[in-house]
């Protein structure tokens, strides 16, 4: 990840090191996997597993629940 992270900002390694935070690093691991899911949703190859609809559906209606209770 260090590697990617230099590479993405044109840094060196040692810059990133020194000046990179745990921030930095939640941006690149969503932007890796957000590529990923790209690359594999082109390539038809999605891994059913990484997503759990009935999840998913769950945390939609939870949020729904919060922004309708929020707004009265």
């Amino acid at each position: 990840m260090l590697d990617n992270l230099a590479t993405r900002y044109s840094k060196l390694p040692s810059q990133v090191l020194r000046e990179a935070d745990s921030f930095d690093l939640s941006v690149m691991d969503v932007a890796l996997t957000y590529r990923k899911y790209q690359q594999d949703k082109e390539d038809g190859k999605m891994d059913p597993s990484m997503y759990d609809m009935d999840s998913l559906q769950e945390l939609r209606e939870k949020a729904e629940k919060g922004h309708n209770e929020q707004s009265k």
